[in-house]
């Protein structure tokens, strides 16, 4: 992980930083453009402002959501596990709510095409799933067994989550600019953001302590098919938007 944050630093630097410094004294005397966007894509949507400086370097800053953050299922628990036949409740909720702020460079001056780098700021609480309907008496003394830790139901209730990284680095690149001759433009984002994710956690009970432990696929016994180790190694979120904005100046 070290080495993956180290290449988004120094790739980082290399994409917002230098190269604008080159263009800077062609830049100087051309005219700025000032626009206001919309967007939407994997990380939700959102609205941004955007400055642009000459024909090689634009700085945007906004915030994005999810409009619809969580789902909730309904499953029934066989009798072996204490279920009586009723429908029980998950809730899953995704916090990608985001502010961020990119800094863009267009390789060739008269290009549409350019490198993005830059910093999205959110909750490390990525993802939680918890029951809405309380489980069995007997889930609050039967668990998974990590570590020497117990993963089970306090009060008929348990929750799993992840935490990211609160400050996610971004790096990719896209395609649209601000034209002189037109007010309103298209333009899309490809990239990735550096989650950092910890795996899936839940709160386990020893003899004498309680702390969080990670949930994987080996101490479910594979019964899980993998999807614990596939959710909880989440190192990158895909970004991918669309956005549409309107030139102000």
């Amino acid at each position: 992980m070290k080495r993956l944050l180290s290449l988004f630093v120094w790739i980082g630097l290399a994409v917002s930083v230098f190269p604008p410094v080159t263009a800077r004294a062609q830049q100087a005397a051309r005219p700025v453009h000032v626009g206001l966007g919309v967007s939407a894509g994997t990380v939700g949507v959102g609205g941004e402002l955007a400055v642009q400086f000459g024909r090689q370097l634009a700085l945007r800053g906004g915030y994005s959501f999810f409009p619809v953050d969580h789902y909730t299922f309904s499953f029934t628990l066989p009798e072996s596990y204490g279920g009586d036949g009723t429908p029980s409740q998950i809730d899953a909720r995704l916090s990608m709510n985001h502010a961020y702020f990119l800094s863009d460079f267009y390789v060739f001056p008269n290009s549409n095409f350019r490198l993005s780098a830059g910093l999205w700021a959110g909750r490390p609480d990525f993802l939680t799933i918890q029951n809405l309907t309380p489980l069995p008496e007997a889930f609050n003394s039967i668990g998974i067994d990590v570590d020497g830790y117990s993963v089970h139901a306090k009060d008929g209730d348990i929750t799993i989550g992840m935490k990211v990284n609160g400050f996610k680095p971004y790096l990719g690149f896209g395609f649209g600019r601000m034209r002189d001759d037109r007010r309103v433009g298209v333009s899309c984002d490809l990239g990735v953001l550096g989650t950092f994710g910890q795996g899936l956690r839940a709160m386990g009970y020893g003899l004498f302590d309680e702390k969080e432990v990670q949930l994987t696929s080996a101490v479910a016994d594979g019964k899980d098919k993998g999807l614990l180790d596939l959710v909880g190694g989440l190192k990158i979120y895909p970004v991918i938007r669309v956005n549409l904005f309107f030139k102000i100046l």
